[in-house]
């Protein structure tokens, strides 16, 4: 979760795990989360509270940000040539529905 809301470049392999953790409905540790945003990226530093809304929240923001092309164009690399096609799935409405099942809490 960390890497997907601090990394300011497009990484395919960062968005291929967040989706084997949301297929797993696994949520993120936010109190690790928490200590990692305070250490690297936008939010170093600062105190933010964090729970499911504002994990929620960022992860919208930051979906709707995406250039969907080089994000799957990075990742297609770590595909078997049988999975490429599924890459036709990634898009923003895509991410932002795996996210929204990952959230119980949203605004």
């Amino acid at each position: 979760m960390h890497a997907v809301l601090c990394r300011d470049y497009v990484k395919g392999r960062d968005w291929y795990d967040f989706l084997w953790y949301a297929a797993r409905s696994v949520r993120p540790n936010l109190i690790l989360l928490a200590a990692a945003l305070d250490q690297t990226g936008p939010w170093a530093g600062k105190t933010s509270f964090v729970d499911e809304a504002w994990c929620h929240r960022g992860m919208v923001e930051k979906i709707a940000s995406m250039d969907f092309v080089k994000l799957r164009e990075d990742v297609r690399r770590f595909l078997k040539p049988v999975e490429v096609a599924s890459l036709n799935l990634w898009t923003r409405e895509f991410f932002l529905a795996r996210t929204g099942k990952l959230f119980t809490t949203q605004e």
